[in-house]
């Protein structure tokens, strides 16, 4: 009889509270990792998540190793594999994190679960993050963060009650009738399961040992210019944190990294970086409140008086083009190429591709996010979906923030250098014109698209549409009910009247 650590999103050994947990037991326990083939042809995810997942898996494989333990890494669907090891070894208990995951995976749990009680194995899920499963009252959220964050971080476990890989794979004899065989794979046979080419050309190095290089350095020198350089495309790729894979994978853990900073603060001389940093942080966490709250945040509109709200508008050349890179506005295609390079690019830049999709292309939502969600390395569809509705104008309760990309582009890029690196068709148009092109003939020397609409003009149109619809069409009570759910607390008592939204038609800014 054993016990299974079934390892998810938490690539990591330190601060794992499911290892910890089977540790305390006496029976011997095996550290399982499931490659699932259908989750990794879901429309969200990528050949260069799967890359940043398999040198997780290789770098933890090998640490476990040295400490006397291993990971299994298993091919197939969780149930099948949990069956062969059961049948082999009769599961006791299963012990892992919970998941904020995609849709699929949320009914991927509930049919683990269903399994587990058919086998009569008692599985025990820890949250990794600061978010409550279940009933939750929002008035109370920020005092459950700080209980989370304040907790000690566990350290490295005893890995010599955990399982060896076994020799060989398990034989088609131990399977329930026109079941697969599912192979215990060696490092080597390893070999992505999906059929996209979304591979990074220069991928984000990946692993635990990694994770502690880039938060160190970050801690101890590159904060200082955090902000002055997080919104720029260009300095933001190296002073921005550049945590975000490793915490989406659980390289590391958020409370390493709360307490690792706050360790940090009064020693810098830059306290208010790394206390902005320490902010974004703990909005990591509401964010994936909102999805843990509400599932279907990856399909349907937050507010249910916006599901309507451009659903008969895709057009196919328009998106065509924005995948490509080929709108026509040399900013937002520099930002959509470096991340088809790069599988990241700072936040404020991502916003502006998801403003720029939902307002002057007017394109659905649902398909821009999925491409987008394929595109981060950093992929956490916790934060992914209920950011790309904030950005998009379908919650409700958050003012519009239209992006004007020429403006950005100018602020942030003024010279056009990030622009000529990323477009090198527009190289030798001079700076008067880099960030609008199609002011000038020398353009079409460049073999350059020209937009359908001028940004300004697109952005207007949509932004007197949506004026509009809310006000024919979004109810005050769906409004009401967003707000008690979902909408952030101040530290402060705030009476209903202070949290309702004020959303109004000088509210949806052009910036």
């Amino acid at each position: 009889m054993i016990n299974v650590v079934w390892l998810k999103r938490d690539l990591r050994l330190t601060d794992h509270q499911p290892l910890w947990q089977a540790v305390q037991h006496e029976l011997p326990f095996a550290i399982v990792y499931v490659i699932e083939s259908t989750y990794w042809h879901l429309p969200d995810t990528s050949a260069r998540q799967w890359q940043f997942v398999h040198q997780s898996l290789l770098e933890l494989k090998a640490h476990a190793q040295r400490l006397g333990g291993d990971v299994w890494i298993m091919l197939g669907e969780v149930e099948h594999c949990f069956s062969q090891i059961h049948q082999r070894f009769t599961i006791k208990h299963i012990f892992s994190h919970q998941e904020t995951g995609n849709d699929w995976t949320y009914h991927r749990d509930k049919r683990v679960l269903q399994w587990c009680a058919a086998q009569e194995i008692k599985w025990q899920e820890w949250p990794q993050f600061a978010v409550k499963r279940g009933k939750l009252n929002r008035d109370n959220w920020d005092n459950l963060w700080q209980q989370f964050m304040s907790q000690p971080t566990l350290a490295l476990p005893d890995l010599h009650r955990a399982l060896p890989q076994p020799a060989t794979q398990f034989s088609r004899t131990e399977l329930a009738v026109n079941e697969l065989p599912t192979m215990v794979l060696e490092p080597e046979k390893i070999r992505y399961p999906g059929n996209d080419t979304l591979s990074c050309i220069q991928p984000q190095r990946a692993g635990s040992l990694a994770a502690n290089r880039v938060l160190n350095s970050f801690i101890q020198e590159r904060h200082k210019a955090y902000l002055m350089s997080v919104s720029s495309p260009i300095k933001g790729q190296q002073n921005s944190s550049r945590l975000s894979c490793y915490l989406a994978y659980g390289n590391l853990s958020l409370r390493e990294v709360i307490h690792t900073t706050i360790a940090a603060l009064p020693t810098t001389s830059h306290k208010r970086a790394l206390t902005a940093f320490k902010s974004r942080l703990h909005w990591h966490c509401h964010f994936i409140q909102k999805m843990e709250t509400e599932p279907q945040l990856e399909k349907h509109a937050l507010h249910s008086s916006l599901r309507s709200l451009r659903s008969e508008s895709f057009e196919q050349a328009a998106f065509d083009a924005y995948k490509a890179g080929l709108t026509g506005v040399p900013f937002v295609d520099a930002c959509m190429r470096m991340l088809q390079h790069y599988g990241w690019i700072n936040f404020r830049m991502r916003a502006m591709l998801i403003s720029f999709s939902s307002y002057q292309l007017w394109l659905p939502w649902q398909q821009p996010a999925q491409h987008l969600a394929q595109l981060f390395t950093d992929y956490e569809p916790g934060i992914h979906y209920p950011q790309i509705q904030m950005q998009s104008g379908t919650t409700g309760i958050n003012p519009f923030r239209i992006y004007n990309p020429v403006k950005q582009g100018e602020r942030f890029d003024p010279k056009g250098e990030f622009i000529r690196r990323w477009v090198p068709e527009l190289a030798q148009i001079s700076d008067a014109y880099i960030h609008q092109p199609w002011l000038t003939t020398q353009t079409k020397r460049a073999n350059y698209p020209v937009p359908k609409l001028e940004p300004m003009q697109a952005a207007r149109l949509a932004r007197n549409t949506l004026f509009e619809y809310y006000k024919n069409h979004v109810e005050k009570t769906e409004t009401a009910r967003v707000v008690q759910v979902h909408a952030s607390r101040a530290t402060r008592k705030r009476t209903p009247a202070q949290r309702k939204p004020a959303i109004n038609h000088k509210q949806m800014s052009l910036f």
